[in-house]
């Protein structure tokens, strides 16, 4: 009998170790397809740009990169993608990929703080790292980057886009007091005190904007 147990034990071991060795192959395996999938569609994209024939608005996401990041076989990002966006308007592209106006869309941090009443998009990342107050920062109302507000220590008088692509990152609020994020904002992107990532878990309805409208859908699309 001690010996059966012993035997079960042993089947119940191996069992669990197999699968463990399993889940992690199918997840490197899944990595490698992604990969391939990737590259096999940027070289796609490279040769369409080059001869001047146009993308769909899903390789338009793909090169931009809006729903992930582009993976490849290399330790770092592959060349082709910011040779190819030099090729691109992408003041055109982006206004394709988010339904505004060309003239609505900002190529650079400067010029969609300068004039946010006239850009409604800037795709990059806004980085204002040493801004201690929220009090008359008017951002767009989409942003394709992340947003860097880490000296922020009070969400009062922030009012943040209603689509925010990259990651929130506010490491030194001290209260979600005032917090109001974009509807559907994923809290894994969110950067911030984990305590005050558990008050918005529990209390999601008051931190978060409400669903866009049918006229707010007729503008940005995610």
């Amino acid at each position: 009998y001690i010996y059966k147990d012993n035997a079960l034990q042993c089947a119940e071991g191996n069992s669990l170790q197999w699968i463990m060795i399993c889940g992690f192959v199918y997840i490197i395996f899944d990595k490698y397809l992604k990969k391939e999938h990737d590259m096999k569609l940027l070289t796609l994209i490279d040769k369409k740009v080059n001869n001047n024939i146009e993308l769909t608005l899903d390789e338009l996401k793909f090169l931009y990169e809006i729903n992930g990041q582009i993976k490849g076989f290399g330790y770092e990002e592959d060349p082709r993608i910011e040779e190819i966006k030099s090729k691109r308007n992408k003041r055109r592209d982006y206004s394709l990929i988010f339904n505004v106006k060309e003239e609505e869309v900002a190529l650079s941090q400067e010029e969609c703080l300068n004039n946010p009443e006239k850009f409604k998009f800037f795709g990059g990342r806004i980085s204002l790292d040493s801004l201690t107050s929220a009090e008359g920062l008017v951002l767009p109302e989409s942003i394709g980057g992340s947003i860097d507000l880490s000296s922020l220590t009070s969400a009062e008088g922030l009012v943040l886009p209603k689509h925010v692509g990259g990651n929130i990152e506010l490491w030194s609020l001290a209260s979600a007091e005032g917090l109001v994020l974009p509807h559907g904002f994923d809290l894994n992107k969110l950067i911030c005190p984990y305590n005050i990532k558990e008050e918005i878990m529990n209390n999601p309805d008051k931190y978060y904007m409400e669903p866009p409208t049918e006229e707010d859908k007729k503008g940005i699309k995610r």
